[in-house]
Formats: C-alpha cells, sequence, structure tokens
C-alpha cells in the first residue's frame, strides 16, 4: 500500500511486515508494547456545565466526598502500581472538589498528575492551578468558535473569552495545556473556522497543542473511515504556525508506531489495566468513557476485583480470537473495543483496509 511520509515515497507491506521508506526497507516489530498503566481519579460527577454530548450526562449530580483521609491507605498502596494520575470528573477543578484535589497532590506528592477540565475556573481555581506545580498538565476541551461552542456547552455561566484568556494564563506560566475538540456530526462544519482563529487567536504565546477528538458512543459519532475522511477534507494541517495538531486515532498512532520503529502491539488501547476510581459509588470500572464497564469495587483499605470479568475484556481488546489471529490486519486494526462490540461484524476487513487507506493518504498533512 503506497503512501507519502515526510515527502518520500513509502509503502507498507503488512503481509510481509515491511515498511519501504524510498529505496530502503524496515522490518515491523510486531511486539507487545509495554502498555501504560493509567489511574483516573474521579471525586463526584458534579460538573459547572451540561455538554450535549456528554455520556455522563444522564448520572446523578453527587456532592464530593468529606471523608478522603479515610482512603489515605488503599490510596497509598496502589498508586506506585500506576504510571500516569489523571484528575476525571464530572468537572475536577471546580470549588466543591477542589479540597479534595489539593489533599490528593500532597499524598501523592510530587508526582503531578493530567488533567482533563472544561477551562471553566474561578479566579481561586486559577490560583491555585498557577501555584502548583503538580498540576503541571492540562487537556481543555473546546468544541469549535464561540457560536459552535456556546450551542454545545449548556448552562453555562461564563464567556467563550473568559475560557480563551484562562488557556492563555496557563500557557504562559508554562503549564503543559493542550485544547481537545470534540467532534461529532453536529459540528463538524465548524472545524476549518476553529483552526484558523485559534491559529491566530493564539499567536503570542507559543505554540499550543490541539487534539482533534472523536466524540464516540452516541448517535452523532463519526465512524473511523467518516472521521479520517473528514479530516483529510481540512488539507494540510501542517500550515497553521501556531498550532501543533494531532489526531486522537488508535490506527494512526500505531502507524507512527511503526514509522518511528517503537514497535506495534494489537492491544487497542489500555482498558484492563486502567482503573477509574469512583468516590461516589466505590466501584473501579476500567473505561473512563463508559462507567458501565465496572471490574471491581474499593472501600478505606482495600480493592475487590473481578479478575474473569477483567481478563475477559483485555482480551476482546487484544483481539484474542481466532478471526482476529488469522488476520493480517491485527496489529494496525483499530477494533477491539468491548463496549462497541466491534470484533464480528461480518466486513470488518475490508472497512479496516478502507480505514487504513484514508489514514495513509493523509499522513503528509500531519507529520
Amino acid at each position: 500500500m503506497h503512501f507519502k511520509f515526510r515527502g518520500q515515497r513509502s509503502y507498507l507491506d503488512l503481509e510481509n511486515n515491511i515498511v519501504r521508506i524510498q529505496d530502503t526497507n524496515y522490518p515491523i516489530k510486531l511486539e507487545v508494547k509495554p502498555i501504560l498503566k493509567k489511574l483516573y481519579v474521579k471525586f463526584n460527577s458534579n460538573c459547572n456545565i451540561n455538554c450535549i454530548y456528554c455520556y455522563q450526562n444522564s448520572n446523578l449530580r453527587h456532592q464530593p466526598i468529606n471523608n478522603l483521609s479515610e482512603y489515605y491507605n488503599f490510596l497509598n498502596r496502589i498508586i506506585t502500581h500506576f504510571d500516569e494520575i489523571y484528575l476525571f470528573g464530572g468537572e475536577p477543578l471546580i470549588e466543591d472538589n477542589i479540597s479534595n484535589v489539593l489533599k490528593f497532590l500532597d499524598l501523592i506528592y510530587p508526582k503531578s498528575v493530567n488533567i482533563f477540565t472544561n477551562g471553566y475556573h474561578t479566579d481561586r481555581i486559577k490560583d491555585i492551578v498557577l501555584n502548583n506545580a503538580q498540576l503541571k498538565n492540562m487537556t481543555i476541551t473546546i468544541d469549535g468558535t464561540e457560536e459552535f461552542h456556546t450551542k454545545r456547552r449548556v448552562t453555562n455561566e461564563y464567556t467563550y473569552s473568559h475560557l480563551l484568556n484562562t488557556i492563555k494564563i496557563y500557557k504562559l506560566a508554562n503549564k503543559n495545556v493542550s485544547i481537545q475538540i470534540n467532534i461529532d456530526k453536529n459540528n463538524n462544519g465548524d472545524l476549518k473556522n476553529t483552526l484558523e482563529y485559534f491559529d491566530t487567536e493564539f499567536s503570542n504565546i507559543g505554540k499550543i497543542n490541539i487534539i482533534l477528538n472523536r466524540v464516540l458512543h452516541t448517535e452523532y459519532s463519526y465512524s473511523q473511515l467518516e472521521f479520517m475522511e473528514y479530516i483529510k477534507c481540512l488539507g494540510n494541517l501542517n500550515k497553521y504556525k501556531n498550532l501543533h495538531i494531532s489526531i486522537n486515532s488508535n490506527m494512526l498512532r500505531k502507524i507512527m508506531d511503526i514509522l518511528s520503529e517503537e514497535g506495534i502491539s494489537y492491544n487497542r488501547c489500555e482498558v484492563g489495566d486502567t482503573w477509574v476510581l469512583d468516590f461516589n459509588t466505590s466501584r473501579i470500572y476500567t473505561c473512563p468513557e463508559d462507567e458501565k464497564l465496572v471490574i471491581g469495587e474499593f472501600n478505606y483499605t482495600d480493592s475487590f476485583m473481578d479478575i474473569k470479568k477483567t481478563e475477559a475484556i483485555k482480551d476482546y481488546n487484544n483481539k484474542n480470537n481466532e478471526k482476529c489471529n488469522n488476520c493480517q490486519y491485527k496489529y494496525i486494526c483499530s477494533r477491539g473495543c468491548f463496549i462497541a462490540d466491534d470484533l464480528y461484524i461480518h466486513d470488518c476487513q475490508e472497512n479496516t483496509l478502507n480505514e487504513l487507506k484514508a489514514t495513509l493518504d493523509m499522513l503528509d498533512y500531519i507529520i
């Protein structure tokens, strides 16, 4: 399968596990890469806005717990098991949550955390973020230009300009800020305008990371193929001088692993090795995008895991079945989502091939 990589003629040969760049062949390392173990900490599901596509919209809005210190022994015991720690919600950086956030940061010091946040922070929250080195890495979600963003973010008391100013403040304070644009069929026509606007708006704060993210598990979600074809229509994403644009795509990530000679593994994601600690329900689920994927429970001192269910989820994620084991696309395939139940569709090879072609066709536009 021919494609261009940084302007060079290239060829991907999955049958013989070779990638050829110009006239040089490079073997594809078919090996299981170390899986990052991720811990998501969810103190409650409260949020200060209501996104129309949020998978947590049907949840009850719980009050924050007031006894975090009683979990310290349990948390101290498990923290070292994980490679990355995330603050999660709801919205983690709201006034109701901040005391628990600060207690947790004291507990894990000097480890830093990654935060998914909507960026609508009070002045007090902003001061806390600016003065705490552990609150270093933030992914702030924006859905487009002001018109589209405001339509999708309901009951918001803050303005769009407040959000943009918060991003600038954090970026100028050397926080690692990424903007994640959540894309589905309701805001697809706005993306080009959004990127052009951001390229101008953030021109004085240094290059900022932009993540193009496909919204999953809703009736308005793109398929993987539709998403990549839509992104390709935007043209060369390298033309934006002040933006570093990446695409949240499992297949693209696998291709980049091949080209960087890091090896490639068949798992779709880190499900099974990821824990989401929900302090309101005392449940542990393993996908941050679906709380129904429960694999255990916890209390003040210990966790109680459903090992059989966890292994079944991992097997599905790793495509560990006869059909997939005999498929040359197993390592490159982006399927294996236990929630979507996407492994046993009759035309999966054809779909995977089309997704691969679409991804390779746009590779030179994003690198």
